[in-house]
């Protein structure tokens, strides 16, 4: 039984469209699958970064809030040692005012 040249072309090409719808289905999933994939990963991208922002702001409030507690301590010792001086220089020149 001998097929006609055309049936053999034919059978042929059918042949090779059904391997490169084969591969070409297997590299579709794969692709679809990549493309999950990376979606997800810009999403834990995207939420890293806010968390990252959220940090970095609650980080700032808190150290601006630390220098301003610093500054009313480092005032206040500044104003008790500024004091504690004038009372000692005038506790020192005391004896010479009262001769």
């Amino acid at each position: 039984d001998v097929l006609r040249s055309d049936e053999r072309a034919a059978r042929k090409l059918q042949s090779q469209v059904a391997v490169a719808s084969s591969v070409l289905s297997k590299y579709e999933g794969v692709h679809v699958a990549e493309g999950r994939l990376l979606e997800d990963d810009l999403e834990v991208i995207a939420e890293a970064r806010r968390r990252l922002s959220a940090w970095e702001s609650s980080t700032m409030s808190e150290a601006s809030a630390q220098r301003a507690r610093v500054k009313l301590v480092l005032g206040s010792l500044s104003r008790r040692g500024h004091d504690f001086l004038g009372t000692e220089l005038q506790l020192l020149n005391l004896p010479r005012l009262l001769r």
